[in-house]
């Protein structure tokens, strides 16, 4: 009867998940720490990083394609340690000075990213079967606080521990040594036959042809929506030091865009542990909130006196608004989805969830090479700063817009509410 009791359901929900940490930390360094300290002083500096960032992103999506084409397939011992070691290398290595060409770099980052998607998308197949119904909630949960918190401490410790240096090569093995302990939970727990995996979905009554198709065109717009927001946040947080300089006047802007940064992923954080503490359930009336805070910002950024208004304690509080909403939106997000791959029987939604980081990254990348070649323009094109402000402005009533199409998607969603 121990085994059954909470507090051990709570120990291995936290120990199958601690590799999302470990991934989050890697996708999160690829994109902000490796290449950019990398190529750091080289003469092709900003064409090596663009295309190791660009090919990053194709890498992971490319290796959570491949992962989900194994869907259902169980997890086995012999090619989870080889997947580990793959990922385990690529990793140390990436994360060290070894590598002198530009081109095994960029090809090293590729694979890594390759194995980093792959990886996750089979745990998390594997993590939310085992759960099951009752423990679905719970599970996305611990799932969405690890991954907030990855990306919290790949730029914190690189801020404070170089690339290649003997601390930092500790802390990667220390992420190495989470997904080995996640992948041993995973396997353990299949052997053993976990309880969520064995309770059957609940019975779901067919739809008319034409809800079907309503309900998959909402499914369409909610994912259109997330990767714009999600884009969205990408791109303020990659104009962050030109928004502070040019737009609110402020002295040593790159420092500080990384102290908001980081209060942004803190308060992402810190959204996901109180709605655990307060057990509420997630759900999609929590996506608004996000591109409605985006919104703000970008008209805040456009008034007149934006400048006059750059104190620190407005920026934090900004700062956590945005991050609260982020980590609402993505909660909301993900616990719709997984609902739909365990009651309706549709893992598939799973890959979705996982793929729209990376292609809110390229679509981030292309936003940004547009606003910043229209900047370049001669005949008083916009500041890449004001585009950038009149940009979130714009796409984030686009995305509010999109949102309304969405009410379809009630079918299978309990109580019928959203």
């Amino acid at each position: 009867m121990s085994g059954t009791g909470p507090w051990t359901a709570g120990r291995q929900r936290w120990a199958r998940n601690l590799a999302f940490l470990s991934f989050s930390f890697a996708n999160t360094a690829c994109i902000t720490v490796f290449p950019q300290h990398r190529f750091w002083g080289h003469p092709q500096e900003a064409m090596w990083t663009s295309a190791v960032l660009l090919g990053g992103a194709l890498a992971a999506l490319l290796g959570q394609a491949w992962a989900t084409r194994r869907r259902g397939a169980a997890l086995r011992p012999a090619t989870t340690g080889a997947g580990w070691a793959a990922y385990a290398a690529l990793l140390l290595v990436a994360g060290s000075k070894a590598v002198p060409s530009p081109l095994a770099y960029a090809l090293l980052v590729w694979a890594l990213s390759f194995s980093s998607g792959a990886l996750m998308q089979r745990f998390d197949e594997c993590s939310v079967q085992q759960a099951g119904p009752d423990g679905r909630v719970a599970n996305d949960l611990s799932i969405s606080l690890l991954r907030f918190l990855g990306m919290l401490l790949a730029p914190g410790a690189f801020s404070l521990m170089p690339p290649g240096s003997a601390a930092a090569q500790g802390l990667l093995l220390g992420m190495v040594a989470l997904v080995a302990l996640s992948g041993w939970r995973l396997l353990a727990s299949a052997e053993a036959g976990a309880p969520g995996a064995a309770v059957s979905a609940p019975a779901v009554e067919a739809m008319p042809a034409s809800a079907s198709a309503a309900l998959a065109r909402s499914e369409w717009a909610l994912w259109a929506a997330g990767v714009l927001v999600y884009a969205n946040y990408c791109v303020l947080a990659s104009a962050a030091p030109f928004l502070l300089r040019d737009l609110l006047a402020q002295p040593g802007a790159m420092a500080r865009a990384w102290l908001l940064i980081s209060a942004v992923y803190a308060a992402a954080m810190l959204s996901n542990a109180l709605v655990q503490w307060r057990r509420w359930a997630p759900r999609l009336a929590w996506l608004p909130v996000a591109p409605v805070t985006l919104m703000l910002v970008g008209a805040s950024l456009l008034m007149p006196a934006a400048a006059s208004a750059g104190g620190l304690v407005l920026q934090l509080g900004a700062s956590v608004a945005l991050g609260a909403a982020f980590g609402l939106f993505m909660m909301g997000y993900r616990d719709h989805l997984t609902r739909q791959a365990v009651q309706l029987q549709r893992p598939a939604l799973l890959a979705r969830y996982n793929q729209l980081p990376r292609w809110a990254t390229l679509l981030a990348f292309g936003v940004m090479a547009a606003l910043s070649g229209l900047a370049s323009l001669p005949g008083g094109a916009p500041r890449l700063a004001g585009s950038v402000a009149a940009y979130l402005l714009l796409s984030s009533l686009v995305v509010l817009g999109a949102m309304g199409a969405m009410r379809p998607m009630r079918v299978g969603t309990p109580g019928g509410k959203t």
